[in-house]
């Protein structure tokens, strides 16, 4: 059977108090389950420390905008830089 890899996308906007416990039971999640996945963090611009929590964490892609941009814009960023 051929195992596809998927690309899941993680919009975060001033997420420092739950972006690194989502990122790491999403991990979790697809280590247990063997499933082959790239994570694409699109950080729209935070104001807090979410960009300093992104930068420590290992097997991601983060994508900092330069300005916010709205969630649908961060969709759209991770969508066109996805590898998948």
């Amino acid at each position: 059977m051929l195992k596809e890899k998927i690309s899941i996308i993680i919009a975060a906007y001033n997420e420092e108090n739950h972006i690194k416990e989502v990122i790491d039971e999403l991990q979790l999640f697809l280590r247990k389950n063997s499933i082959d996945a790239e994570i694409i963090v699109v950080n729209d611009y935070s104001n807090d420390s979410t960009a300093d929590i992104l930068s420590k964490i290992h097997d991601i892609r983060v994508i900092n905008h330069e300005h916010n941009k709205g969630y649908g814009g961060a969709i759209k960023t991770a969508a066109k830089n996805a590898q998948i």
